[in-house]
């Protein structure tokens, strides 16, 4: 399988570092999780737990296939350890330049559609080598129709991708290339922060190195020259630091977006959403890793 040029050939690695360096990073408590744009959320502990009992754990070698194109997506596939990757195809069925990655804690393989069993469009495989556990969808049906905070675990995730691909569209449409930038640094937040504070007490949020301004200027269809002067910019305002292959973000340069993102101020739901991108991490960690 030839994965996708868009991708440097390190930056999966540096994140598969990341999640084997800080083991207790862990998933976010059932009751809060924000929605956020490009990577798709976390599966909760539930989830993995219940898919872990139903089915079977599976090493993969780079390159192995989880699903080829237009392959019928009956089961449920999560990361424990290293990335899954998708190949977006035209309808010729040749690889197109486009790639979605799944990493640790997420679906490793259709997050829409292993319910119904619909084809995927494109192909699903293992961007490292992985570890990820699956069972099928028949199953995990069966054990829904049982358990009913299962189900509900299940709708409110599959609830969860859906609203996260449409509010890619949503910033796309309607908010600024500079506001576009923040919610992708928010969303790398979600992921793959850490809180840091030093010794002046300011908190910052740590993640791993970001992507080049090249590929995150594909990503959220900004021009790569705008995108680094917009870094430069918050680097000058002391609200980003970007060095010694790590970020550090100022929180309150996401918050607004943030809010915006979980629409605060019209909150009406039955999962409430942390007041802030802060508080979020600050959230207790269930802590979790691979066998």
């Amino acid at each position: 399988m030839v994965v996708s040029s868009l991708i440097p050939p390190d930056w999966h690695q540096l994140l598969v570092d990341f999640y084997e360096k800080f083991p207790s990073r862990g998933l976010p408590s059932v009751e809060h999780f924000p929605i956020f744009p490009w990577i798709a959320p976390r599966v909760s502990t539930k989830i993995i737990e219940k898919v872990r009992e139903l089915g079977v754990e599976r090493n993969l070698t780079t390159g192995e296939l989880l699903f080829e194109i237009g392959a019928r997506v009956d089961k449920l596939c999560i990361n424990l350890k290293g990335f899954s990757a998708r190949s977006l195809v035209n309808p010729a069925g040749f690889e197109a330049q486009g790639i979605g990655i799944a990493p640790p804690l997420h679906i490793a393989a259709g997050n829409l559609n292993f319910f119904t069993q619909r084809p995927c469009s494109g192909c699903y495989y293992a961007l490292c080598p992985s570890q990820i556990i699956e069972c099928s969808s028949q199953r995990l049906r069966e054990a829904a129709q049982d358990d009913s905070e299962l189900m509900f675990e299940l709708a409110r995730h599959f609830e969860m991708c859906a609203i996260s691909d449409r509010m890619v569209f949503a910033c796309r449409a309607l908010i600024n290339s500079e506001h576009r930038l923040q919610a992708f640094l928010c969303s790398w937040a979600a992921n793959f922060g850490l809180l840091d504070q030093n010794r002046s007490k300011e908190v910052k949020i740590e993640t791993v190195s970001l992507p080049g301004p090249a590929l995150i200027g594909k990503i959220m269809a900004i021009n790569p020259l705008v995108v680094e002067r917009t870094l430069e910019k918050w680097e000058s305002l002391e609200l980003l630091d970007i060095s010694n292959g790590k970020t550090l973000i100022v929180p309150s340069l996401i918050d607004p977006i943030y809010q915006w993102i979980t629409l605060k101020d019209k909150e009406s739901g039955v999962v409430p959403y942390p007041p802030s991108i802060q508080t979020y991490l600050e959230k207790e960690q269930p802590h979790f890793q691979g066998s």
